[in-house]
């Protein structure tokens, strides 16, 4: 049998009355790790990831205690998660990033201004997360089926879940779905297709509920549907983006 892959981060920590915080001090992450490998019943931790760089000052401390989980054999590689160029760059001198974990989606695009090529040139894997933003390029959501959504739902807060951006951004769906429907796949395996055009991705952190699923996800890895589709798709983001404009000038 094919011996799964472990990987999981540390730093983000909950305290009692349920608030999150971050903490990258050296004890924390060493109680993390020894925990981790606990619940887990492992020896070693594949890949283990300072989850968010902060409190900045302390990155190096914390990046240094995952260099040295890596000496005892704790852990196997360590990666870093949401860290821009110059929070990766306080970890290189210590020990190279062996990963990186961003946000990368159709609405997400930060990591084309500098991080792609910056990963590329330190040969440094991404493995990007929330490709279909919080189920928005599912293409199974609707007007209705957002203003149902429980008080409780993050995405009731999210901009990109609120009007008048809600409508701009299924809209989008829609003419993706379009897309997809004449290639003969769904509006989703059509994002992450489109995620994958970047070489640099390495991986794509996807929800999946059976099997099946991670077969048809899998595969979505090796599909290259030409610059004209990924031209079509652009336009369709370009239009969505002059129309935000559009509306920030109004207001």
């Amino acid at each position: 049998s094919v011996k799964p892959f472990i990987a999981t981060k540390c730093s983000r920590k909950q305290k009692a009355n349920g608030e999150l915080y971050s903490e990258l001090k050296r004890e924390s992450i060493i109680r993390e790790a020894e925990e981790s490998l606990r619940r887990l019943q492992v020896e070693t931790i594949d890949l283990y990831q300072l989850h968010w760089p902060r409190p900045e000052e302390d990155i190096e401390e914390g990046w240094e205690t995952v260099a040295q989980l890596i000496k005892q054999g704790k852990v196997r590689y360590g990666g870093v998660s949401n860290f821009n160029i110059d929070q990766m760059q306080k970890c290189q001198p210590i020990m190279p990033i062996t990963s990186l974990q961003p946000p990368y989606n159709m609405l997400v695009r930060t990591i084309e201004d500098g991080i792609l090529d910056y990963c590329d040139q330190h040969k440094i894997a991404i493995v990007s997360y929330s490709p279909l933003y919080k189920g928005l390029f599912s293409g199974r959501f609707s007007l209705a089926r957002v203003k149902n959504l429980p008080e409780s739902d993050h995405r009731r807060r999210d901009p990109h879940f609120i009007e008048p951006e809600l409508s701009l951004n299924l809209k989008l769906v829609s003419e993706l779905s379009q897309i997809a429907h004449g290639l003969g796949v769904t509006v989703a395996h059509l994002s992450l297709a489109w995620i994958f055009r970047h070489p640099q991705i390495t991986s794509i952190i996807v929800g999946c509920r059976n099997p099946q699923q991670v077969e048809e996800n899998v595969a979505i890895k090796d599909v290259n549907w030409g610059i004209q589709v990924i031209d079509e798709i652009e336009n369709h983001l370009r239009e969505r983006e002059l129309a935000m404009q559009g509306m920030s000038k109004r207001e």
